[in-house]
């Protein structure tokens, strides 16, 4: 898919969707586990990139995925969480306000610990409120022209 986008000669984001398998951090759907040797293989001959970052990921596994790619990547970054399951093709969430506010906070902490964090947002169970809380907090950071 890196080859087939990278041919359009268009700016390139490459998100990674990772997962926590007991103690080791892995590209969901695949056995492979997530390690800058992975990222940089992946980024090795792509042309266009911008911006690299985790998406469709458990809030709770985004920082240590952001450090892996951090190793080999020092562009700006992404970070989209999801929340919930996918079980026989639905989606499956119950994203109380109260959980899409911590996910918020914890967003927050993200920015902190990774400055090139430069894109945020959330997917998979979070919906349009969760991303107005979202642009509500980060206001400080919006670069307005």
């Amino acid at each position: 898919m890196v080859d087939a986008a990278d041919t359009s000669n268009l700016p390139l984001t490459i998100g990674f969707s990772v997962a926590r398998d007991g103690n080791v951090l892995k590209l969901k759907s695949k056995d492979v586990e997530f390690t800058p040797h992975i990222v940089e293989y992946i980024l090795r001959d792509v042309k266009n990139v911008r911006c690299v970052g985790v998406m469709h990921s458990n809030i709770n596994v985004i920082s240590e995925a952001l450090s892996v790619i951090e190793n080999v990547w020092d562009g700006a970054t992404i970070a989209y969480p999801d929340y919930g399951t996918f079980d026989n093709n639905i989606w499956r969430s119950e994203a109380t306000e109260e959980v899409k506010e911590n996910i918020v906070q914890s967003m927050l902490q993200l920015k902190k610990k990774h400055p090139n964090l430069h894109v945020v947002g959330g997917c998979c169970g979070l919906g349009p409120l969760f991303i107005k809380k979202l642009k509500n907090a980060f206001e400080p950071y919006l670069h307005r022209s």
